[in-house]
């Protein structure tokens, strides 16, 4: 099988420093709102979301922590994605330019659509950095992408124990 060539955007997104595509995200919780180790894990979390939704849309991204009220928690980890967020999603895995997008229409569950993929993207990196190192829970974490003009963001609230974080990750992992 013979590989082609790399497209000129690709060797652009390629020769990019990785600081300068994806800086090491940092939790800007004030003291007392996180648990000891989980701003250790959101900052984490963040990063590889960056890295891998990067890797994904071919596009370098750079999440930014904000603030989030998380729901009551459940028995496993739930996704909040802006509309703006899944649109970008769509458009960029179907090879459209990232200017090019409108916001959709809110629908259903709070906003447009969001793809299955998206989302079996998001638990993956959720399911192997909680494997990596355990940590308390925050309960509910949010990242924004900061040089949009729709606010393109996403928002997750996790369990309220760990032993249902970690059957939820073995689980997701061996699927």
């Amino acid at each position: 099988m013979r590989l082609l060539d790399l497209t000129a955007e690709e060797m652009a997104f390629l020769a990019q420093p990785l600081a300068a595509c994806v800086p090491l995200a940092t939790a800007t919780a004030a003291a007392g709102e996180v648990p000891d180790g989980a701003g250790d894990f959101a900052a984490r979390l963040g990063q590889g979301l960056a890295l891998a939704l990067s890797a994904r849309l071919r596009l370098p991204l750079q999440l930014v922590p904000c603030s989030h009220h998380a729901a009551l928690p459940g028995v496993r980890p739930h996704w909040h994605v802006s509309p703006a967020f899944a649109n970008l999603w769509l458009a960029r895995r179907q090879g459209m330019d990232a200017r090019g997008i409108h916001l959709a229409a809110s629908g259903g569950q709070g906003g447009a659509h969001v793809p299955r993929a998206l989302l079996h993207t998001l638990d993956a990196v959720l399911a192997e950095r909680w494997l990596d190192a355990a940590a308390a829970l925050p309960g509910g974490l949010a990242w924004r992408l900061p040089a949009s003009h729709a606010d393109k963001v996403l928002a997750l609230d996790l369990p309220a124990s760990a032993a249902q974080m970690q059957r939820w990750a073995r689980e997701t992992i061996a699927a």
